[in-house]
């Protein structure tokens, strides 16, 4: 007989994996920030919206003026959080946007210090000392001309995008359906990202595109390449460059050309809407039948170590034994926020963001 706690135990930590695989495909995906974003926020809508249909979930119940500007927000933030983080991983790589993602509990509260003059006791105080310690101990150099660290200062531009997002929801979509909030932040992103496409170089700039019969030939390609193409890399120790290419070598639109569309990217972007987003949040969801949100959030917050390892592995992006203890302590933090060890984490609840 199928235990209920076993299996919610297991669908966090399938939300740990899924969501650590953001991060692997922004890589892999060809296109540029904007247009993984939109194409992202499109596919997971699609997804959602056949998820609700089927489940018979009302989509509207409840959504009067004041949520749906809460919403709107909310869709807002969180489509900044996602361009944000994938600019991170096209510049700095896979590691280096992780973790400076992960430093949006130190984020959360300060947002909640500034915005609603809440003080910082002793919990929060040190967990704000291991974020900032562990992201010195993360940067590669104090260069803002250094790859990695203009990576790691996108990555610190998504965890800060996400402590609003985080912030927004929780003091504003209680009592919403949590599959409704997500189908609708996710329509709003497509639909406020879908003009950007192709502007310039905020998604990518013209670029060079990259649909030789080599890269769309199967799905696997580009892990492949990727991998290789990983190695020439490792020469320059503070250069964690994106392991495909630079980024100013990605594509910016979503179809690169009449005769030459990039059909691993698509696969990888259909991949990232409908599992790392519709699928990862519904399992979260149903993960909070049997668990409380602190147990679940704990286990969710593992989400860097899968990121960084599969990074390494796939990779060859090799941290630093600096990088390792900096790491160390960003992910402390974030798991003593899971646990509730600070007064805000106390007061998040279960559905504070849309996750990376």
């Amino acid at each position: 007989m199928k235990n209920p706690h076993v299996s919610a135990l297991a669908a966090a930590h399938g939300v740990a994996v899924l969501f650590g695989l953001t991060g692997i495909l922004g890589a892999l995906i060809r296109f540029d920030a904007v247009a993984i974003t939109a194409g992202r926020a499109g596919f997971a809508a699609t997804a959602l919206l056949v998820l609700a249909l089927a489940q018979r979930r009302p989509l509207l119940q409840g959504l009067g003026p004041r949520r749906a500007g809460i919403v709107l927000a909310s869709g807002f933030l969180l489509a900044v959080h996602w361009i944000t983080f994938f600019m991170a991983v096209k510049v700095g790589g896979v590691a280096v946007a992780t973790l400076g993602f992960a430093s949006f509990p130190a984020f959360i509260a300060l947002l909640d210090v500034v915005l609603f003059r809440e003080r910082i006791g002793r919990a929060e105080g040190t967990m704000l000392a291991l974020v900032t310690l562990g992201l010195v101990l993360v940067t590669p150099s104090f260069d803002v001309g250094d790859q990695g660290t203009v990576g790691l200062l996108w990555g610190l531009a998504s965890g800060l995008s996400f402590a609003g997002l985080a912030i927004c929801n929780r003091r504003g979509s209680r009592g919403m359906d949590a599959i409704q909030v997500a189908f609708w932040q996710n329509l709003v992103v497509a639909l406020l990202v879908l003009p950007l496409l192709g502007l310039g170089p905020a998604g990518g700039g013209e670029g060079v595109p990259m649909t030789d019969a080599a890269h769309v030939a199967s799905p696997v390609a580009p892990l492949q390449a990727a991998s290789s193409e990983a190695a020439s890399h490792q020469a320059a120790p503070h250069q964690l460059a994106p392991p495909q290419v630079a980024h100013s070598q990605a594509t910016s639109s979503l179809v690169t050309g009449a005769a030459a569309i990039d059909w691993a990217s698509w696969f990888w972007l259909a991949v990232l809407g409908v599992l790392c987003t519709g699928l990862a949040h519904t399992l979260f969801v149903k993960s909070l039948e049997s668990l409380n949100a602190r147990s679940a959030g704990m286990i969710i917050a593992l989400e860097p170590v899968y990121a960084i390892a599969c990074a390494w592995w796939l990779f060859g992006e090799e941290p630093s034994g600096r990088m390792l203890v900096g790491a160390s302590l960003i992910i402390l933090a974030t798991v003593l926020l899971a646990m509730g060890h600070t007064p805000s984490a106390a007061r998040k609840g279960a559905s504070d963001g849309v996750k990376a």
